[in-house]
């Protein structure tokens, strides 16, 4: 088999995708990559100085990944900050991914960024566990902007265990205190362990009317996975009110009185 001239062929045919499209001050080289909606990634290039040359993207990646819906949480941005790093890129004006260098270096600076906008197109495609944070932050993100007034707690149980959660909303008045569990993937085992940490808290001796008329309510990643029949009739037995997170309405309303 001869590989060389099988790249030699793959070459020519990378070559062939490219197209070049002058626009006065600056160049359109439009590549043969697509992006995650099978566009083709498109870099545009101009001469900064007698010596030197810029690359962008023109803003599109990180406008594309908010016009889908993307939101660019603090999680999201350091990710797009390391990516950027590790390919030398630096963010202009307008959210701009560019490279500077020589025209010697265009290579090397058209794989930097070609690369970059590839990385930060996959954040819509992240791995489950980064998904499941990213929901998370989400949630949070949306309390703290409708000033909701919670914090993150922790609650002893009767058991002794203590649990650990991201969001809880202060006994107020004619409203108890609420605790929140965020679930970016619902399912019957998850609405169980909820039961049981529920019924665990409800018992603790520690602020017993405080606790004991807690309410503890699960918030799920519709667009991720719907609740299956199994898990409401748990739920409903238990006590634990299930809202998706595409329910503002249902949301808003357990705002603080106080705080509206």
């Amino acid at each position: 088999m001869n590989t060389v001239k099988l790249l030699d062929n793959y070459f020519e045919w990378l070559k062939k995708g490219y197209t070049i499209n002058h626009l006065g001050k600056c160049d359109e080289i439009v590549t043969p990559f697509v992006d995650d909606i099978n566009d083709n990634i498109t870099i545009y290039v101009e001469e900064v100085s007698d010596k030197q040359i810029m690359l962008t993207d023109d803003g599109y990646t990180i406008a594309n990944l908010e016009f889908m819906g993307i939101k660019l949480t603090p999680t999201r941005r350091r990710l797009i900050d390391s990516v950027c790093q590790q390919f030398h890129i630096k963010i202009i004006e307008d959210e701009t991914l560019s490279i500077v260098g020589t025209p010697k270096e265009f290579p090397i600076m058209k794989y930097q960024l070609t690369s970059a906008i590839l990385r930060i197109n996959d954040i819509s495609f992240t791995q489950k566990e980064n998904v499941k944070s990213f929901f998370a932050e989400d949630v949070l993100n949306y309390f703290d902007t409708n000033n909701f007034g919670g914090l993150p707690t922790s609650v002893r149980g009767q058991s002794g265990v203590e649990y650990k959660f991201l969001y809880a909303l202060p006994k107020r008045k004619d409203k108890p205190l609420i605790l929140f569990n965020i679930q970016n993937n619902i399912s019957a085992n998850e609405i169980m362990l909820d039961a049981f940490k529920h019924n665990d808290i409800k018992k603790s001796a520690n602020l017993p009317n405080m606790y004991a008329q807690s309410r503890y309510v699960v918030i799920f990643n519709e667009k991720q996975k719907n609740i299956s029949e199994k898990a409401a009739k748990i739920a409903q037995a238990y006590d634990i009110d299930v809202i998706s997170w595409e329910n503002k309405a249902a949301l808003a309303e357990l705002k603080n009185p106080n705080l509206l």
